[in-house]
């Protein structure tokens, strides 16, 4: 005869989802009827947001909006499609698609835009065209980065009414609540003819910015056939061993520049000055910058010629087709993206006819004031003194020197007490 004692309890019954017996009391009935203990219950069922009916979530939709899941029936009550960017949101919240905002993605082919000029009382367009490898003319294009505080990003995009040919707007994940806006590349001539650059200067007037914000910028890219390998080279060198001055050109305070736009070749700028005595200055093989004696970390000559970058958030970035200045600060005003459009080009030019020896600003400024590049004159005027740019001049004459002293293992010599360069941040 059995005993009675050995027998389990009659009140266990299995668990239908993982087979694990448990007291009736403690079951939970399933929308299907089905016995779950409370773990399977809790993983597989949960009740809709809106009408508290319990389901399985594999049956239910997710909605952001209301932070839960609802079933098929309240979804569908409670949120519609928008034809627009074929997204699908709740009807309490407006859709911040746009039309005129594309995706971050989006990239279509570039036009490349010469001058407009009149031939006979005709008038003749440089007329949008697809890029020819053989040509090496120097055209820009721009990424001009715009937040528009508690306005809709999508109401002042359409605002600007921009034609394609022209520039396009997109999205921007490092902007609070704004855009950017990229045009087509176009020579010098062609901006100065672009009639669209009105209703971007005219979203400063609607309470748009992109100077005083920490997140914006101004990216300007230059067609990388438009030099030869020693012509980067000479432009690198004196975007990197020039930085106090690409300080003060970029109007960004000196923690935004080393984070978006950095014209030293580490994010920590001041390192200890090497010594013979601890065996520091001699130049690591391979190593891709030295430490100056003011203790900055400076691209080397070698890494600048084979395009080497610590990073893409750089002052200038290369990718395969162009040649990006990320290192100025966003704006809407007209005489200073014009100063900032007019160095690019004016630097291109610059660099095409000078030597390693004259890649300084003092250099730079003296030519720019024979050249038709009014803006860019008239800021680095209004900007620097001439004794502020024969210090740069020395700045730039000692990193010379601290390299050549570097491969030799030599004591650093520093020319100067350059502490007004080097204090100096916007």
């Amino acid at each position: 005869m059995s005993d009675p004692h050995n027998e389990p309890p009659t009140d266990l019954v299995p668990c239908e989802s993982c087979g694990l017996q448990t007291e009736m009391a403690d079951i939970y009935t399933a929308p299907d009827s089905a016995f779950m203990c409370e773990d399977c219950y809790s993983e597989n069922v949960t009740d809709c947001h809106e009408c508290a009916e319990g389901n399985y979530i594999n049956a239910l939709l997710y909605s952001d909006y209301c932070g839960g899941y609802l079933c098929e029936y309240c979804y569908d009550e409670t949120h519609t499609y928008c034809d627009t960017c074929g997204e699908t949101r709740h009807i309490d919240r407006p859709c911040g698609c746009s039309l005129h905002i594309k995706p971050y993605g989006y990239k279509p082919s570039p036009i490349f835009k010469q001058r407009q000029w009149l031939s006979k009382g005709r008038k003749m367009i440089g007329e949008p065209r697809p890029h020819n490898r053989r040509n090496r003319k120097l055209y820009a294009g721009i990424e001009m980065e715009v937040e528009v505080g508690s306005q809709s990003a999508s109401n002042r995009a359409e605002s600007l009414n921009l034609g394609e040919s022209e520039a396009y707007i997109k999205e921007d994940g490092s902007l609070d609540n704004g855009f950017e806006i990229v045009s087509h590349p176009q020579t010098l001539h062609a901006w100065r003819q672009s009639k669209w650059l009105e209703s971007v200067w005219d979203l400063r007037r609607k309470g748009c910015n992109s100077h005083n914000t920490s997140t914006c910028g101004l990216h300007i890219s230059l067609t990388r056939r438009h030099f030869d390998r020693m012509e980067l080279y000479r432009l690198s060198k004196f975007v990197y061993w020039n930085p106090y001055f690409i300080e003060v050109l970029s109007r960004r305070p000196r923690r935004n520049l080393i984070s978006w736009g950095n014209p030293f070749a580490l994010t920590d700028t001041r390192l200890d000055v090497p010594s013979p005595e601890c065996g520091q200055v001699k130049l690591e093989q391979g190593s891709p910058y030295f430490v100056n004696a003011m203790g900055e970390p400076i691209y080397t000559s070698r890494a600048l010629a084979r395009g080497y970058r610590n990073g893409r958030s750089t002052a200038v970035n290369l990718p395969s087709q162009r040649v990006e200045l990320r290192f100025f600060r966003g704006t809407l005003k007209p005489s200073t993206f014009w100063a900032d459009l007019e160095f690019s080009f004016s630097l291109a030019e610059f660099v095409k006819g000078h030597g390693l020896d004259d890649l300084h600003p003092l250099a730079f400024a003296d030519w720019l004031c024979a050249k038709k590049y009014p803006s860019a004159s008239q800021w680095i005027t209004d900007n620097f003194t001439r004794p502020q740019l024969r210090a740069y001049r020395l700045y730039y004459n000692n990193n010379q020197t601290n390299e050549t002293e570097v491969k030799k293992g030599q004591t650093l010599s520093q020319f100067s007490d350059f502490t007004t360069l080097t204090e100096r941040s916007i």
